[in-house]
Formats: structure tokens, sequence, C-alpha cells
């Protein structure tokens, strides 16, 4: 099986290749144009005091003039810049986006489109990278690989007619700095599904206890109430609850980002249910529209996470964990091992499932009780999760990559 028929295969590896985590016992959890509507800025129904303040002065942002449906983009990484992430937008957001090759600046070879094996070439990637509509690329995916300063060239292509948008976001060290990360949330549930004030600072503190031991934390709630109309330009609603189906996500981002700008924060829209053809109610808890999706961009369609509310309704360490985990998705970070127990992350220090260890039963799939702690149910990229596992943990060489991602910004100790 090739590479990119294998990520169309998977629950957790889907449709789009974005990552929805779909179980009915666990806390882990993929169009359309919206229809033409006023997008005005919705109020906020809940207040925020943010105890930090996000700017972009560690942040350089270069743009490119959209060209062929096939080309070469070079930019320079400066001295002292950690990471970059790069996005193509197409013309037309149902045609395939893809990164062919990255070259560093002496010529190594860090990525290459290889349809004759099985993985990419270059030995850093898992998998190919390919999206619908728009995709993302952010370096360095791992703590072995280099990024040294110096001119990047990166080949993409689309089955469109061009692209629409080329940008490069760069961030500026050091990274070992203490950070913080902002949400912009979208409460778009029915009136069933009521967020309080306070559940939503036992949301953060799930969040803060999860990223604390690597000096990381959560910054900014920014917490609003679109409008019916808005909501209903990219969900069902129906007996007071809405119904956002997976193939709506990316039309459910663009609205968001055109309504709310281009803000340097996760943008999260919580509904009531996720749904899909061939899933039940309850079966798809969260969903990240890129891996890793894009951020700064008014246009982009793969720019936010959206979780299910009744999923998990009355449970907000499960809530905290789903966010942040569809988060961490959304800057670019695998499952550790995914439920066939055959593929899995790319970082060094993360553990390891294996069917040909672990599932004792022979079904074909590995489950939290049959890896455990030893296999990584704790770990808050585990495919599932359940709260037997708790607390649940970021290792090292993840949290390194997460503290190199442009939506993580520096604060003060």
């Amino acid at each position: 099986m090739s590479a990119r028929s294998r990520l169309l295969a998977f629950i957790c590896l889907a449709f789009l290749s974005a990552l929805a985590c779909r179980t009915a016992e666990g806390w882990l959890g993929l169009g359309d144009e919206p229809v033409t509507a006023d997008s005005s800025p919705p109020t906020a129904s809940v207040p925020a005091s943010p105890p930090e303040v996000s700017t972009t002065d560690d942040l350089r942002i270069e743009t490119f003039a959209p060209r062929d449906s096939e080309m070469t983009v070079r930019f320079t990484l400066q001295p002292g810049e950690v990471s970059f992430l790069f996005t193509a937008t197409a013309t037309d957001p149902n045609s395939e986006v893809a990164i062919l090759r990255v070259t560093a600046p002496d010529g190594t070879l860090l990525y290459e489109d290889d349809y004759d094996s099985d993985l990419p070439g270059g030995g850093w990637f898992t998998d190919f990278v390919y999206d619908y509509g728009e995709v993302g690329l952010f370096l360095p995916i791992v703590p072995q690989m280099p990024l040294p300063p110096g001119e990047y060239a990166v080949l993409v292509s689309t089955e469109a007619a061009g692209f629409s948008d080329l940008r490069v976001i760069f961030k500026r060290g050091p990274a070992d700095a203490p950070q913080a990360l902002d949400f912009t949330i979208w409460l778009a549930t029915g009136e069933l599904g009521v967020i309080t004030a306070p559940d939503l600072d036992e949301i953060r503190g799930e969040m803060d206890a999860l990223l604390a031991p690597h000096d990381l934390r959560v910054g900014a709630f920014n917490v609003q109430e679109p409008d019916t109309s808005v909501v209903a330009q990219f969900a069902e609603i129906d007996d007071d609850e809405t119904h956002l189906d997976e193939l709506d996500i990316p039309a459910a981002c663009g609205v968001m980002a055109r309504a709310g700008g281009a803000s340097r924060s996760v943008h999260l829209i919580v509904v009531d249910w996720i749904t899909a053809s061939d899933a039940e109610p309850g079966d798809i808890v969260g969903y990240s529209a890129g891996l890793p999706g894009s951020i700064l961009n008014p246009g982009g369609r793969l720019s936010c996470i959206v979780a299910s509310y009744q999923a998990y309704l009355g449970s907000n360490l499960e809530h905290g964990l789903t966010w942040i985990h569809e988060a961490a998705h959304f800057m670019g970070l695998l499952h550790t091992t995914e439920e066939d127990g055959l593929y899995f992350d790319n970082l060094a220090d993360t553990p390891q499932c294996p069917a040909d260890r672990f599932d004792g039963d022979g079904d074909g799939y590995v489950d939290d009780y049959e890896c455990g702690r030893e296999g990584g149910a704790d770990n808050f990229l585990f495919y599932s999760g359940i709260l037997e596992f708790a607390p649940f943990t970021i290792t090292p060489d993840q949290a390194w990559v997460l503290r190199r991602h442009p939506l993580f910004y520096p604060v003060a100790p």
C-alpha cells in the first residue's frame, strides 16, 4: 500500500490529511463554500481577562506572489530564527496541494515526494505532505533535524490553476524560554450546550497542568459566541443542538478566519456534535483541520480545530485534554501510535505500541489497556485515551516541537 493510500485509510489520519479522533470511550478525539452572510466579528459572551499579551515581535512573515500551479518558493532563514511554517493556498479549495521537495541551504534533501516508495525521501517524515485546498509544512519536526540559517527551497504543486496565497512565518528564539499559547474560542453550541465561565476556568486549568512541567502555559482565552446566522453557514441547528459535518469543517474554519481576523491563537470552534456519514453521534470528539494548520491568514481554510461539547458533557478534564490534543495536531504533532499499531510518530522519546507485541487479542487493533503506560496510553497524543491512564504526559521531544511553533510566544517566568 502506498503512503498516500495508507494516509487515507485510517480514522485519525483521514479525509483532508487532517486528524479527527473518534472514540466512544476515550477523550481524544475530519465542502462547500459557506453561504455569504453577515460575518462581522461576534460579540463576546464570556468575559476574558488574559494573563498574557501576545505580540508578533518574535515573528517575521514573508509572502510571495502566486504564479504557476507548480513553483519553487525560495526564502532565507536568518540567524537566530529557530523554525518556519510554510503554507500554500490553492485557487480551488477542492484541488490537491502537495509539497514535492524541500532542500536545505547546503543542498541536503529534507523531503521529497517519492511515489516509488512507501515513505517520502529525506528520512525525516513519516508520510507525504499534501492536502486539499491548502497545505502546511512546519520545520523542524524533530529535535535531531538540523535547521541552519540560509536559503531554503520548497517545490509546491497544485491541481488547481494556481495559488492564491503563499507565505512563510519565521520564529526567532530563544526557544527554551517560558511560553504561552492563546485560544480564540467560538462557542457555537445550541441552547443545551451551555459552557459557563467556571467551566472555561477548569478547562484552562487542565491544559495548564499538562503544559506546566515544560514551562508552557495557556495564555488568553478570547471567548466569543457567534450569531446564529453565522453558525448556520457551516453547521445544522436541530433541537437546540449544533451538528457540524466533518466535510464542512474547512468551510467553518474559513468563516471563522474571515469573521475574527488572523490572530496569533488557536482558533477553536466548539459545537454540540461532530458528525460523519460513517460515525455515530459522539464517535468524533475532536478534529484538527490542518497538520499543520495555517495561522495569521485571514483566508485560511485549514485554520481551526473543532471540538464536540456533548461528547464529554460534564467532564471538563476530557474537554481540556481534547482541546490541547487537537491543538498539538494543528501545530504538527502526530499520534504516538495509530490504532492498528503499525504507524507511529517520528519522535525518539515517545512510547510506541506495536501490534506484534501488544495486540493481545489479535483483532488488528491496539487499545489503551493492551498498550498500557508502557505503550504510551498515558501520552496526550495517544490515538485514543481513557481517564484510567491519567495523569497524561507530554514528552520532552513533543514539548521541544511545540515551543518552536509560532503560535507559542515568549512570556515572563
